[in-house]
């Protein structure tokens, strides 16, 4: 079991991809296709700046979307 919780959300939608996941407050509609994308995006950030796969880091951050991919 993993103990990753991205890794366990990416196993439900993998196969609806192009399906909604958020709905933003002014009607935008955000894909799951869209937060696997960001998600990747802010880890390789991340790896970037010298953090490793299972270190912790600490992130203040307003409720958003980009906040749950970054999570």
């Amino acid at each position: 079991m993993s103990h990753n919780l991205y890794a366990l959300f990416r196993a439900r939608f993998a196969a609806r991809l192009q399906a909604p996941c958020f709905l933003g407050a002014d009607g935008a509609v955000f894909s799951f296709a869209a937060l696997d994308d960001q998600s990747a995006r802010f880890a390789a950030l991340l790896r970037a700046r010298g953090a490793r796969p299972g270190e912790r880091v600490l992130v203040q951050a307003e409720k958003s979307i980009g906040a749950v991919a970054l999570y």
